[in-house]
């Protein structure tokens, strides 16, 4: 490697390393990074449910990707998915009990992996990345909007 910082370059091993940590630490759970942001997203909805199509428009995930990824955890019973009895062409996801529960389970441990990330740096300047890495996303998340 050369002195040369490239910010990119380390942003992507950072993700990479998270990534990795954390799909292990869930593997236990039978969950993967990808089941729990939409676990976490359903948790945060109105009853626990959401539109499919709201679900790939939230995380950007394409029709066929999304489809894979809630049969999955359709078959591990996180979440139910039906058709929307006001719009036939639709589906309605809803956590299921077990998936609030596998959520809850999980959600015990979340503090563990941010004190970890915490400790990596100076209180100041964690806060400090914090608020960086969150203008950088939202000027970014704005530009992918209006592309």
């Amino acid at each position: 490697m050369t002195n040369n910082k490239d910010l990119l370059f380390y942003a992507r091993k950072i993700h990479e390393c998270i990534f990795k940590k954390v799909n292990y630490f869930l593997k236990k759970y039978d969950v993967t990074l990808h089941q729990l942001n939409i676990m976490t997203y359903l948790y945060e909805q109105e009853a626990y449910s959401s539109s499919q199509k709201d679900i790939e428009k939230y995380f950007d995930i394409s029709h066929e990707s999304i489809i894979g990824l809630l049969k999955r955890m359709s078959i591990k019973n996180y979440v139910t998915i039906e058709v929307n009895p006001n719009d036939r062409r639709s589906r309605i996801v809803k956590l299921s009990k077990e998936g609030i529960e596998k959520y809850d389970e999980i959600m015990q441990f979340k503090d563990i992996g941010d004190k970890h990330l915490k400790n990596c740096i100076s209180q100041e300047k964690y806060k400090i990345l914090e608020d960086i890495v969150y203008e950088i996303y939202t000027k970014i998340d704005v530009e992918n909007k209006s592309s």
